[in-house]
């Protein structure tokens, strides 16, 4: 149905859309702020209802040279019981954060929305609600399952003094617009050159939709490269590889143009194509990840809560290797290696000092996002000078 419309909308212009079939991945091409669909809204604030809609991200970070270098956004982060085992509090980091926003922001009512939430979090939700005076609603979207609520859509108009929190499900343009890879690397980049400090530590590496070799090589231990699907989840759609220069890159990759698919990664991209519509490739400089005492990859987990009102951080983790990384990097196509591209990973907490940084950089990281966001999309009845930003 959209390749049929957007091919009318050709007629009918007598010139090409961009993205036939897939207008949600040609927000690059939009000047001013679209609207969003009221039941489908990720990012709002209606100040008459005192009601607001934000987005729960988890952001992927590897710390190098004293910079944290965003490889890329999560909508719908994985929060697994083992996580929540890292913690002996009486409510796990999330869930105390939330509540807290939600208190310091004078809800009355919690909506957080997934599209399954566990039921460990479930019934820490509602205890939580119990004990602080919240009426908290698991909710999942858009399937039924045990334990929790189930909506399809956001109520229309908004339930008042309500904040729903969009883990998951609830999928919009305005998601896709902030976890794509592609389109991270873009608002993120132009953030952090315009309105972030200029000490921010916060940074993105070098990210291309068309082939490049990096000038930069961190030595024979790492890969010098990585390839991956703008729109890929959970790694399935990434790999990296060690070349010896650019002509043994694209020998080795199998691609000739500069927007060729490479070959490891043409069944993933036949199946987007398929299923999502047309994807990018993307091409990466490799930053490598800090290593701890016995030689395994550190990548940082960062968990928060973007909305209107302003940025909570809710928590942060190590993801930990679960193999340490050898002395050379093998050559050619490294893959899906779990010791350097790794999501069966071990889960540690972060020390005081390293968790103050955290907050710092989800502080500048939830400001490029509701930057970036404003620029993009209509956000409801609320004033700029009403924001505020939260760290609990």
């Amino acid at each position: 149905m959209r390749i049929g419309f957007d091919l009318l909308e050709c007629l009918r212009t007598a010139s090409r859309v961009p993205d036939i079939g897939n207008p949600e991945l040609a927000l690059l091409e939009v000047d001013g702020a679209l609207p969003q669909h009221p039941r489908f809204r990720s990012y709002w604030y209606d100040a008459a209802l005192h009601s607001s809609v934000g987005m729960f991200l988890g952001v992927d970070l590897i710390r190098h040279d004293g910079r944290y270098h965003v490889l890329e956004l999560n909508h719908g982060p994985s929060i697994y019981p083992r996580r929540r085992a890292m913690y002996d509090t009486p409510y796990d980091p999330i869930v105390a954060g939330l509540v807290s926003a939600a208190k310091e922001q004078r809800f009355k009512r919690v909506v957080p929305i997934a599209f399954g939430w566990n039921q460990l979090y479930v019934d820490e939700f509602e205890r939580a609600g119990r004990e602080f005076g919240l009426t908290i609603v698991p909710t999942n979207c858009p399937i039924e399952r045990p334990g929790a609520a189930r909506i399809v859509g956001l109520p229309d108009p908004l339930d008042p003094d309500t904040m729903y929190v969009v883990h998951s499900g609830l999928m919009s343009p305005l998601c896709r617009y902030v976890d794509n890879k592609w389109y991270t690397s873009k608002w993120l980049a132009h953030a952090i050159e315009h309105d972030l400090p200029a000490n921010t530590k916060v940074t993105v590496p070098r990210t291309e939709d068309k082939f490049f070799f990096p000038d930069e090589d961190h030595g024979e231990r790492w890969p010098n490269l990585v390839v991956k699907l703008a729109g890929g989840a959970r790694s399935a759609c990434v790999i990296a590889g060690r070349f010896e220069d650019e002509d043994d890159a694209r020998r080795t990759l199998g691609i000739g143009g500069g927007r060729a698919v490479p070959k490891a990664l043409r069944l993933e991209f036949a199946n987007a194509l398929l299923f999502h519509g047309r994807d990018r490739v993307l091409y990466q400089s490799f930053v490598p990840p800090e290593l701890d005492a016995r030689g395994h990859a550190q990548l940082l987990r960062l968990h928060l809560f973007v909305s209107p009102l302003g940025t909570t951080y809710l928590s942060a983790h190590r993801r930990v290797s679960q193999n340490p990384v050898p002395a050379r990097a093998p050559r050619g196509i490294i893959g899906r290696d779990e010791m350097i591209i790794f999501n069966n990973a071990d889960y540690h907490r972060l020390p005081d000092e390293l968790e103050g940084d955290m907050r710092d950089v989800a502080a500048h990281l939830g400001e490029a996002t509701r930057r970036a966001i404003a620029r993009k999309f209509q956000a409801g009845s609320h004033l700029e000078n009403e924001l505020r930003v939260y760290q609990v």
